[in-house]
């Protein structure tokens, strides 16, 4: 990562092994550096002796000045930053300046710490007067303002957290339903044990410890259940990071279960046992003299139970809906039209000319090499290089347009995605020209400058009109509209007049590319071995860098709801079981309760169907009791989380009748045990018992 030198400071970052860069070195553009804790461990060795050692970077020499602290990654949570270099050295590395010159590229971004009192709203409205009057002070077309967000919204911050606020959402539900689960059971188990209570309260025992018996008892549960808890989160702690796809730039996700996670979930877990055991502690400690075997029906049907049963459906009807929405989503995500031909037939690998120095020409020729290195493989059909993956993580550049005959308002935002693309890129990917052509091997760097643009572009800029000849200049000069290319996904599968240029990479050079490479017979592809041999008779440290299917690439787009129903569908099904076997335990105890009244049913003339049908039939209104009271809840959680939905809507009928109908019929599967071995009760032996 290329920062200034006050990057460290502003954030309060120091060194814990030598130290950081300041403001001099970027004023001097030293060729210093700071290695991340985890390269210094992984690439290093944790050497102690690191600082003031020398290391190459593309073939230019830096010293190592210092490591930063373990738990720092960077600024763009979920990017890993292996080094941070002062932004100045940046000329040094590619050989030009002109991107540091350029003030319409945007690939910067500023970070800065507020005074106290001061809210981000007063700074944005501060820096939005600073930014309008600079633009203006050189000549800009004026600029929009300035977008002042917090740190951790950075990168995949703005997915994540509300991914892992959803899943905290989730996980709160669970935990109620166990809660309710074990309410009932306590209060079942209350119940049974009345005579235990009452000959304890005749032997002399207060009721103030027959509470604290009860309330102990409890606790143990609960030191238990969260102990358990525990040794499963530890055994499950890397499952999140199984579901990050393959990206250019290192992906981590800093979630530590460390000893105040662990302290933190114990203690909430054994507060809620504590909490939902009281009152069948009250209830227990409650009872003054010993229950008489004579009664005939045994104890009576509890409300608090139905309650709590029908609160347990009603959370888990929550669950399953938002499991089901998210699988709806990515089953809609998987018919949207990407605008590119059979994604899996193409295999994507990352490097950068850097290391080849600054000469231009040195690059030039490498990049040729390489396409004819890659297409002469066995079995490779076509190959390209482009700057910019679509449907990945980052790689994105925006430049402002200025389109033939086209007048922008002063506060238009009317910047444009720009791409660097070599020859056969759109036969390589598989898109198709709406109108003109594509890049081809005559655009080289001596040619006339020239552009493709996507249909977006083309509407935005000329509605109506024919786009072909017309003239376009992000930054770098005008170039002539030769080629539009139907529109596709970018940045997400949600992308709608997304505007995109793709200028030509020997006219428009960018030193990191992607190699997209499409194989003749999908599935059967070169060895990497055979591709890195390739890479190596180009230039020997030519990078290849995290290969990948453009499938699994693109995977990025559907990363929220792949973790989303992955995780709330494994925490659904956890939820539903723990309100099967409740739901299971509660109709058992009620139905030993009514032994007696069950005999008498049968010496009467009931038949067995009957009965059967009795025990069901309670059952199954305290199911629809809870799908009725559950839905205007779920359809609350699904409005939340309506923005990571893709094609599905929060009332989507299958999603909610899928959910509905799973959990009355594991309601009546969970009613049939008990129900069955009530129908086969003796009525000599029941009513024997009186």
């Amino acid at each position: 990562m290329l920062v200034s030198g006050s990057y460290f400071e502003v954030l309060g970052v120091p060194a814990t092994l030598g130290t950081t860069f300041g403001k001099e070195d970027e004023h001097e553009a030293s060729g210093v550096a700071v290695v991340s804790d985890l390269f210094w461990r992984r690439e290093l060795a944790a050497d102690p002796h690191v600082v003031g050692s020398a290391a190459l970077l593309d073939g230019e020499p830096f010293t190592i000045l210092g490591v930063a602290p373990p738990d720092f990654f960077g600024t763009y949570l979920g990017a890993n930053v292996d080094l941070w270099v002062p932004l100045t050295v940046h000329p040094r590395l590619t050989g030009s300046g002109s991107v540091l010159e350029d003030r319409g590229a945007r690939w910067l971004q500023g970070f800065a710490r507020l005074r106290p009192g001061t809210t981000r709203e007063t700074a944005g409205e501060v820096l939005s007067r600073l930014t309008l009057a600079s633009s203006a002070a050189a000549g800009d077309r004026p600029v929009t303002g300035a977008l002042v967000r917090r740190l951790r919204d950075q990168f995949l911050g703005s997915l994540v957290t509300p991914l892992l606020t959803l899943l905290l959402a989730v996980t709160s539900l669970v935990l109620l339903v166990a809660c309710a689960n074990l309410a009932n059971l306590l209060l079942a188990r209350a119940v049974a044990r009345s005579g235990e209570m009452a000959l304890r309260r005749a032997l002399g025992a207060s009721r103030p410890r027959l509470l604290r018996l009860a309330l102990v008892e409890s606790a143990l549960l609960g030191l238990a259940g969260s102990a358990l808890g525990v040794a499963v989160a530890f055994a499950a702690r890397n499952a999140l990071a199984t579901l990050i796809p393959p990206a250019p730039v290192p992906v981590i996700l800093p979630i530590r279960l460390d000893g105040r996670v662990m302290l933190v979930a114990t203690a909430v877990g054994v507060v809620a046992v504590l909490l939902f055991g009281t009152v069948p502690a009250l209830r227990a400690s409650a009872v003054r003299a010993p229950r008489s075997r004579g009664a005939s029906g045994g104890p009576g049907r509890s409300r608090t139970q139905d309650l709590l049963v029908v609160s347990q459906v009603a959370l888990s009807l929550t669950s399953l809906l938002s499991a089901g929405l998210f699988l709806r989503s990515l089953s809609a995500a998987r018919s949207i039209d990407i605008g590119i031909t059979d994604p899996g037939g193409i295999f994507v690998v990352n490097t950068s000319f850097d290391v080849l120095g600054p000469d231009t020409t040195a690059a030039r020729v490498a990049s040729r090499r390489l396409l004819q290195e890659m297409r002469a493989l066995p079995g490779v059909e076509r190959a390209a290089l482009s700057t910019m993956v679509p449907l990945g993580f980052g790689g994105h550049r925006y430049a402002d347009v200025s389109a033939d005959g086209y007048v922008a308002s002063e506060d238009e935002d009317v910047a444009a995605e720009a791409v660097s693309v070599s020859d056969g890129y759109f036969e390589t990917m598989g898109i198709r020209m709406v109108a003109g052509r594509g890049i081809d091997e005559s655009d080289r760097s001596d040619a006339a400058p020239v552009v493709v643009v996507n249909e977006a572009f083309a509407r935005r800029f000329w509605p109506g009109a024919d786009a072909l000849g017309r003239e376009v200049d992000q930054g770098r000069g005008s170039a002539t509209v030769i080629g539009v290319a139907e529109d596709g996904r970018y940045r997400d599968l949600d992308d709608h007049e997304y505007m995109v240029a793709y200028w030509p990479l020997e006219q428009w050079r960018q030193p990191s590319v992607a190699v997209q490479v499409r194989f003749a017979t999908p599935g059967r592809r070169p060895t990497d071995a055979d591709m890195r041999s390739a890479f190596r008779r180009v230039a020997p440290d030519l990078p290849f860098d995290s290969p990948r299917s453009l499938e699994e690439h693109m995977k990025a787009s559907t990363f929220v709801q792949r973790v989303a129903a992955t995780m709330i569908a494994a925490f659904a099904l956890l939820s539903l079981s723990i309100t099967t076997v409740g739901l299971h335990g509660l109709v058992a105890y009620r139905v030993a309760c009514r032994t007696r009244e069950v005999g008498v049913r049968i010496a009467l003339g009931a038949e067995r169907r009957e009965i059967v049908s009795l025990v069901l039939r309670e059952a199954a209104v305290l199911g629809l009791s809870g799908l009725a009271t559950g839905a205007p809840l779920a359809l609350l959680a699904g409005a939340a989380v309506r923005a990571q939905l893709l094609g599905v809507g929060v009332t989507d009928p299958v999603s909610f009748g899928a959910a509905a109908g799973t959990i009355f019929v594991v309601t009546l599967a969970a009613a049939c045990g008990p129900a069955l071995r009530a129908s086969a009760v003796s009525p000599v032996r029941a009513l024997g018992t009186m």
